[in-house]
């Protein structure tokens, strides 16, 4: 690495990048682990590097594109008429999982030292799926874990959950707020300012 960026040759960084990449995730997987298990040791090694913000800039187009063709993926794999089947179990879901998601986080950061208020704004700002569901739940139906109709319903309240987020975190702002006690209005003392007082 230092070598290739001592002679300012862009491409072949982004090809010695992309190529040890390759190469560790190759040899996870020639030792019977997964292919994500090396594509983690690589992001781990290289961001140990010098040139981790060099890495950083190089492989950004690569991770929108990549990003963008997960994301496609899942959605052509979400049945959009299962919202129509059963509407009532998808809505129940979804605010299960937002309920259920939003008292622990809401727990956990009170036993933190977060006020109340700020406690159930953070639970419901992160009481949504997330994109690991996305990936838990590909692997689940790929291996067979799930029955398919199962796995294609809980992929639907994830993607759900995620697009009801921001209305939700809204929510969780205001109600938050109102849980707040009212910070103490200081009125404009009338005194005249006398700065020589001692």
């Amino acid at each position: 690495f230092r070598t290739i960026a001592r002679r300012r040759q862009p491409d072949v960084f982004m090809a010695l990048t992309l190529l040890a990449t390759l190469s560790i995730t190759g040899l996870t997987a020639a030792a019977g682990l997964s292919m994500a298990l090396g594509a983690l040791l690589a992001g781990l090694l290289l961001a140990e590097t010098e040139y981790r913000h060099e890495v950083e800039i190089t492989i950004d187009p690569f991770r929108g594109l990549l990003m963008g063709l997960f994301f496609l993926s899942v959605g052509m794999s979400i049945d959009p008429l299962e919202i129509l089947r059963a509407p009532v179990l998808l809505l129940g879901s979804v605010v299960g999982l937002f309920a259920l998601k939003a008292l622990i986080v809401a727990a956990v950061v009170r036993l933190g030292g977060l006020p109340r208020g700020k406690a159930v704004e953070a639970g419901l700002l992160l009481g949504q799926g997330g994109e690991f569901a996305f990936i838990v739940f590909g692997a689940a139906l790929s291996l067979g874990l799930l029955p398919e109709q199962t796995g294609r319903f809980m992929l639907l309240v994830v993607g759900l959950s995620m697009f009801a987020a921001p209305l939700v975190a809204e929510l969780g702002r205001r109600l938050g707020a109102s849980l707040e006690p009212p910070a103490p209005v200081q009125l404009p003392s009338d005194a005249p300012l006398l700065p020589d007082l001692s």
